[in-house]
């Protein structure tokens, strides 16, 4: 009688002969593999899980970096694949690491969440950078000063993007940087600001943004700064097409630089804001029906530019804006002489930025700013590179950002450019959202623009998010009840006055709205030739 390839237990029942050999140890390669693998990795590895609950291993000794088990864990897969071959002299099958891999995952994300971060760390005083290298290295900047440590003190990750920056060196100044560069004085200041700021991953970033014509410079400074941060296999980004498209490229690097921008659409600049203040992003996962991937990261960022096109207002207040002019041709010089020039120097570039930094850290407990603009955790940061003779007036320079940033908001906007001149002729004005409605009317023949209010409580939110523009032009806004009346209010604050002040008020009564005399028909023909409105509306629609 043929001999059954069955086995049978004490219980008398038959079982697959797999089942027997994966719990005897048996000689089934495919899953004695896997189960060799699942150990080898347990002995060489800890596992844990992200804050976003993503998977990862760490070597028990050596690099603090952790690698990514999501998608497969290709880095942890390539180096068990090579212990196994080294210890067995022969290759794991690609099922038995898949096994193996998904063993781990499931080991990982038992575990309580954990701070990984990518490039930087804030520490308790001070900040951890790591330095990108094959040994694991990181940077310690403490207000005393830096130094080189062999394993990070806090769990860093890496990316496709991730590139090494190179051992820094005492003695260099900052100011051979500046030589490289196509800049002014202000701009300069607002340069190394940005660059130090880049370091403090605890605030919010300003976005610098480099302007002006073709042959500037803008790509080529784009691309120094990225380096002397965070280095990366691909420095310069294109235009990202959608939400999605950015969420890929920012989540890859500390150090975003976006090339050539051409416009800023609506979804684009929230974005933008959202990557300075760190907000999380919630979406559906991938080829799920319903689970949810949260996505929370505060980048430094770049963007180059010839012209933006107009700006929201809560984008532009977070815009440091660096205005490069031509470059004489007699005074041109090649991007492979300055680059030479540049990795030369690099080390004492970055010895001499890692000093700036270690200057801010002892020196922002002294500051104290009477006054705080929206980024002011950046305004502190000026203000201690001022305060240690690093910079001169900075802060001063940053501050005079603030009103071209407005007027460019401004004058981007049909409805902002309309209320600035309905302002500024009237000086002093209070009424319903209704009649400011009616009165803010174009002329006959000019169609609205997409963007202009349709309703009154439209207008009533595009007055509030244009408060913080209006106010850096010396335009003041009230907005609530008065005499259980909801009102506006908007007047020109004289120069050196507070916002607090009182002032005699041209009011509207809500029974004077009902109609629109001939006078004040006038009136308004001549405030939109005086703000140029009408030419801005024919310029976005037919007419």
């Amino acid at each position: 009688m043929t001999k059954s390839k069955r086995s049978v237990s004490r219980a008398g029942k038959v079982q697959p002969k797999a089942a027997v050999s994966a719990r005897s140890g048996g000689s089934d390669d495919q899953i004695s593999t896997a189960d060799r693998l699942v150990e080898l990795a347990k002995r060489s590895y800890r596992f844990g899980v992200t804050m976003q609950h993503e998977p990862f291993a760490v070597l028990n000794q050596g690099a603090n970096i952790a690698l990514m088990l999501k998608g497969g864990g290709d880095a942890l897969r390539a180096r068990l694949s090579h212990e196994y071959y080294s210890a067995h002299g022969r290759t794991p099958s690609s099922a038995a690491l898949s096994d193996a891999i998904t063993v781990l995952q499931g080991a990982a994300l038992r575990g309580e969440p954990e701070d990984v971060h990518l490039r930087l760390a804030g520490l308790k005083q001070g900040v951890a950078v790591d330095l990108g290298d094959k040994d694991g290295r990181s940077l310690l900047l403490r207000p005393a000063g830096w130094e080189v440590a062999d394993r990070a003190p806090v769990l860093f990750r890496r990316t496709a993007l991730t590139a090494a920056l190179p051992l820094p060196e005492r003695g260099g100044s900052l100011n051979d940087l500046r030589d490289m560069l196509n800049v002014t004085q202000e701009g300069w200041s607002m340069i190394v600001g940005w660059l130090v700021a880049a370091f403090l991953p605890s605030i919010a970033h300003p976005i610098l943004l480099l302007n002006g014509l073709q042959g500037a410079g803008k790509s080529f400074a784009a691309r120094l700064l990225v380096d002397l941060v965070d280095p990366s296999t691909a420095p310069l980004r294109s235009e990202p097409r959608d939400i999605e498209q950015w969420h890929t490229a920012a989540a890859g690097s500390w150090v975003v630089a976006v090339d050539n921008l051409s416009q800023v659409p609506a979804w684009y600049s929230d974005a933008l804001c959202k990557a300075v203040t760190g907000d999380g992003v919630v979406r559906r996962k991938l080829f799920t029906d319903g689970e949810l991937a949260v996505q929370s990261f505060r980048r430094a960022i770049i963007l180059t530019s010839i012209d933006a096109g107009s700006l929201r207002d809560d984008l532009g207040e977070r815009l440091l804006f660096i205005d490069m002019g031509g470059i004489l041709e007699q005074s041109r010089r090649t991007e492979a002489e300055i680059t030479a020039v540049f990795r030369r120097m690099k080390p004492q570039l970055f010895g001499a930025l890692l000093d700036a930094v270690c200057a801010v850290l002892a020196t922002l407990p002294e500051v104290k700013l009477t006054r705080l603009p929206r980024m002011a955790d950046f305004a502190h940061t000026l203000a201690a590179l001022d305060k240690s003779g690093i910079t001169v007036s900075a802060l001063a320079q940053y501050e005079g950002q603030r009103q071209r940033v407005a007027a460019d908001v401004i004058e981007g906007d049909v409805f902002a450019t309309a209320l600035t001149a309905f302002a500024l002729k009237h000086r002093d004005w209070q009424g319903t959202a209704t009649q400011l409605l009616k009165l803010l009317q174009p002329p006959n023949g000019c169609r609205l623009s997409a963007e202009w209010p349709k309703a009154p409580n439209m207008l009533r939110g595009l007055v509030n998010r244009l408060i913080p523009a209006l106010r850096a032009v010396g335009i003041e806004v009230e907005a609530g009840k008065f005499a259980g009346e909801r009102l506006i209010r908007l007047w020109v604050r004289a120069e050196g006055e507070g916002a607090s002040t009182v002032h005699t008020v041209h009011t509207v009564q809500p029974s004077e709205g009902a109609h629109q005399t001939t006078d004040d028909q006038d009136d308004l023909d001549g405030l939109w030739q005086q703000a140029s409105v009408a030419a801005a509306i024919e310029a976005q629609v037919a007419t």
